[in-house]
């Protein structure tokens, strides 16, 4: 199952299509943020929705100590 099969809402459009970018496999929630415009408390409600079903949260955080999250269909390989 992708996320373009199931995320219908424009807001968690804009979230995963922010994980799906080219180049991406690991995001900071704050990335996230910036680049979908929306408030970071929104995109962790967004991600914690799907977490473990869509998105997985890595074990090792970014270099300056983020929390990382990814697309499970990217990073559970």
């Amino acid at each position: 199952m992708t996320w373009k099969e199931v995320i219908k809402d424009p807001n968690e459009i804009k979230v995963f299509m922010a994980l799906d970018g080219p180049q991406q496999t690991w995001r900071t929630v704050g990335g996230i943020a910036r680049q979908t415009g929306l408030p970071e408390e929104r995109v962790w409600q967004i991600l914690s929705k799907y977490n473990k079903e869509l998105t997985r949260l890595s074990e090792v955080p970014s270099a300056s100590g983020n929390p990382l999250v990814g697309l499970l269909e990217r990073v559970d390989n």
